[in-house]
């Protein structure tokens, strides 16, 4: 009876993770704690407008020297103050410019 028992708590279990959505408001599990930003925003490379350009560009960032996603308007947090961010989890590496725009980021879980 008890690895019946087993077997079904552990399906019930893999279904649960298989079926959890990736959530903007899950910190990222695998980032440095020092990377971890809540953002406004969360933007695609294939997704920057031109007015996103024109604020790199008065930030001194060079619009086509982006390669990876980018958050906006973000602040630094901790995995517990990311579970109360109201915007995007972001994982970032690159440079955080004046909390307006940091570079390198991940969405969501990592």
């Amino acid at each position: 009876m008890l690895p019946c028992i087993f077997t079904i708590v552990t399906a019930l279990a893999a279904g649960l993770v298989a079926a959890a959505p990736a959530s903007d408001n899950v910190p990222p599990l695998l980032c440095n704690p020092d990377n971890l930003y809540c953002c406004s925003e969360f933007v695609d490379v294939g997704d920057i407008t031109p007015a996103i350009d024109a604020l790199l560009l008065l930030l001194g960032v060079d619009p086509d020297s982006i390669v990876a996603p980018i958050g906006l308007t973000c602040s630094t947090e901790t995995v517990i103050e990311g579970l109360a961010c109201q915007g995007t989890n972001a994982c970032c590496g690159g440079d955080n410019i004046l909390g307006q725009v940091v570079l390198d980021c991940s969405d969501g879980l990592v």
